[in-house]
């Protein structure tokens, strides 16, 4: 107990020291949680549920060059008809009165309920709402949140409508200036909520909103106002705590510069090969493939979203969750997904788990993830196509591609493709999270490592090794290296198919 309320101190005493920049001073760096668009990508709301229209506009400091420009607007929900007054900030549109819409599902655990247990508060000052009904943990308008609140650990990297109105969602990180914290300060009532945090109680005003962001699977973020008028966040115990909902419209989000995805996806092959096709007709989706000596590869990584077996988590992903990054960097795999039921056939070994390598047995044409016709390829497999392109130590250049890489680009000439889409893994080194909604991290590697699964295994106890091909930057520098590697059942990789033999 007491280093759980060390920590909740040194928490909201770093907060108070952001807290005490200078009112002029410009924000940091957003990073992909923040709340903040790019210049030209806040979308307007035509498919939304309701309208939005904005008059009035003023602007905070009109004297200054880049002054906060604010307008005011209306939106109407169309689930039970109400009508909200909205305020546009810079950039983003929020909504400037609190959400009122009665969520009950199974029972009060899910719900809300009004200020006082009176309705009439409710019309005035909005409704109050567990975390896990402002995420709408009983999945009634999207997945986005899907058991949150219910000691079940989330995404806080993924945009989640919660329930919001149809074209809106729950903020994640915020990050207002002090003008935008003052304007929007300017449209709420004090209102009394319980929480269970008492560190911030001798600088608390009044709380705000929920966020969508979760620390573990027993703590959520809210923010609240202080007596300074500043907008901070805390950690909250979402079991207890009854918050207001804040909702933003939806804004065109910037796509992750990963791999420099203004570079066109085709200028990532070679040229002056002659590439083939293939059609996946499971879902339809077309993969250019390559001939290199008497084997016939893929010269994308597969992009076929295996359905989830189950009580398990995700087997497969997309970059940070977005589908639109599977196009170019294809999806990363987990054990399961590769070997599903056959996993209990893997051979055990009871040595050192670095020593296990030698029981990881070829699986021979074994099809794992691949369409018909394609297969995983084993070890031997990916040592045939090292050494037909010069070897294990000198294949590298030949098998990446000209562009992505952070160091030095790869030359291709085997037209093979590989980009650096490196790994996704589950994070269980802070927290324990319940299936099947474990946490998951990306970006490991991403811009120096390409990462291939092989149809190598071996059963380690309660885990599970796996033999995959890799390509990485050696040390940080400029010298690309190609190899076998041995890894865990944690990890998620990239997967290239090979054709059957003729």
């Amino acid at each position: 107990m007491f280093r759980i309320h060390h920590l909740l101190f040194v928490y909201a005493f770093a907060l108070f020291l952001a807290a005490c920049n200078d009112d002029n001073s410009s924000p940091s760096a957003p990073s992909t949680n923040d709340e903040i668009p790019s210049s030209d990508s806040r979308a307007s709301n035509d498919n939304s549920s309701g309208s939005n229209t904005s008059d009035n506009s003023v602007s905070s400091s009109s004297a200054q060059k880049d002054s906060l420009i604010v307008s005011y607007g209306t939106m109407t929900d169309s689930r039970d008809g109400r009508t909200y007054k909205t305020i546009t900030l810079g950039k983003l549109t929020w909504m400037a009165e609190n959400l009122k819409f009665d969520y009950t599902v199974n029972d009060a655990s899910y719900g809300s309920q009004c200020s006082g247990n009176d309705e009439a508060n409710c019309e005035k000052q909005g409704r109050l709402y567990t975390w896990g009904a402002a995420m709408d943990s009983a999945g009634v308008f999207s997945k986005d949140g899907f058991g949150c609140g219910n000691k079940t650990a989330c995404y806080p990297y993924k945009r989640v409508r919660g329930i919001c109105p149809e074209g809106w969602h729950l903020p994640n990180k915020i990050n207002f200036t002090s003008e935008e914290a003052t304007a929007f300060l300017a449209t709420t009532d004090s209102i009394y909520t319980y929480i269970s945090n008492n560190l911030i109680k001798d600088d608390f005003h009044y709380i705000l909103f929920w966020t969508s962001k979760e620390d573990d699977y027993e703590n959520s973020y809210a923010t609240y106002a202080t007596t300074r008028s500043e907008i901070k966040t805390y950690e909250s115990r979402l079991y207890y705590d009854r918050v207001p909902v804040r909702c933003v419209m939806d804004y065109k989000e910037d796509i992750l510069n990963i791999l420099d995805l203004s570079i066109p996806k085709e200028t990532r092959f070679n040229p002056n090969i002659d590439y083939g096709t293939m059609t996946d007709a499971r879902d339809g989706k077309t993969y250019k493939t390559v001939k290199i000596g008497n084997q016939t590869w893929m010269a994308e990584n597969l992009n076929y979203d295996v359905p989830i077996p189950a009580d398990s988590e995700n087997v497969s992903w997309c970059y940070a969750d977005k589908e639109e990054l599977c196009d170019i960097m294809g999806r990363y795999y987990n054990i399961k997904a590769i070997f599903g039921e056959d996993i209990n056939t893997l051979p055990e070994c009871t040595e050192n788990w670095t020593n296990c390598k030698p029981y990881a047995e070829d699986k021979i044409a074994y099809q794992s993830v691949c369409p018909d016709g394609w297969h995983l390829p084993n070890k031997t497999e990916w040592e045939t196509l090292f050494d037909e392109v010069g070897g294990i130590e000198n294949s590298a250049f030949k098998l990446t591609s000209t562009s992505g890489w952070i160091s030095e680009e790869g030359l291709n000439t085997s037209g093979f493709s590989a980009i650096p889409a490196g790994q996704a893994f589950i994070n269980t080194n802070v927290f324990i999270y319940v299936r099947p909604n474990r946490y998951m991290t990306f970006g490991h590697n991403t811009g120096r490592a390409a990462a291939f699964w092989s149809a190598n295994g071996v059963k380690t106890g309660e885990d599970y090794g796996r033999f995959f091909a890799g390509i990485e930057t050696y040390n940080t520098t400029s010298s690309l290296k190609t190899s076998l590697f041995f890894t865990t059942d944690d990890s998620y990789y990239s997967v290239r198919c090979l054709k059957n033999a003729e």
